[in-house]
């Protein structure tokens, strides 16, 4: 019998709310008109799974330009505009929650994201009232995946042993951060091979609809 675990612990983008390609577009437009030309592919390939700080990294290294707060304020403006437009939550995120809520098992965020980005994407979706109080940031404490410090860091706010939890991730750096954690670590293959995600040592699925017999919900 699969055992339940006593908090999940989800990503946010790309694993509740499909922001990633939206994101990663705009990154692609920002960079491009800074003279790399750069398409939403590469953007995804580079990024995927970072924060901003690796984006502005790249254009300092790559084009030689200074990245003042203006850049970085400007990049984060579009991003947000363009997600409170466009972004919806990954299909049947809503119908697992529900399933959690019913069997009682708890769920929290965590995201390299700004809280001030999650705020958006989950608002957007519907999703916030749900995860009110419960969404992590590693901009708050400063570490980033794959560093799991922010996995550790929402197991020790909720009271529950890391060992014990599940992480649901979609991008390189979080498989690693979740199974470097301890927990349980899922993967959704949206933008990872089956093949890679196993071999770091975390379960692929391809919808969010499969866990619900991963976390023993199938009789719920």
């Amino acid at each position: 019998m699969v055992s339940r675990p006593s908090l999940i612990i989800f990503d946010c983008d790309g694993v509740l709310v499909d922001s990633e390609s939206i994101g990663n577009r705009i990154l692609a437009e920002v960079v491009t008109e800074l003279g790399y030309p750069m398409s939403e592919k590469e953007s995804l390939q580079r990024f995927h799974g970072g924060h901003l700080t690796g984006v502005l990294g790249f254009i300092r290294e790559t084009l030689n330009i200074e990245t003042t707060d203006e850049l970085q304020i400007e990049i984060r403006s579009r991003i947000d505009d363009a997600l409170a437009r466009e972004v919806e939550e990954v299909p049947g995120a809503t119908a697992l929650l529900d399933m959690l809520d019913d069997a009682g098992i708890p769920y929290v965020a965590g995201s390299n994201g700004p809280p001030e980005k999650m705020r958006v994407t989950l608002g957007r979706t519907g999703l916030l009232p749900r995860l009110e109080g419960r969404y992590f940031s590693a901009w708050e404490i400063g570490r980033f995946k794959p560093d799991p410090a922010i996995f550790l860091h929402a197991a020790e706010a909720m009271g529950a042993d890391i060992r014990a939890c599940a992480v649901v991730e979609d991008s390189l750096t979080g498989v690693q951060a979740g199974v470097a954690s301890g927990a349980r670590c899922y993967a959704r293959t949206a933008y990872l091979e089956r093949s890679v995600i196993e071999e770091l040592g975390a379960t692929p699925f391809d919808e969010l609809h499969e866990l619900v017999t991963e976390f023993g919900l199938a009789d719920a």
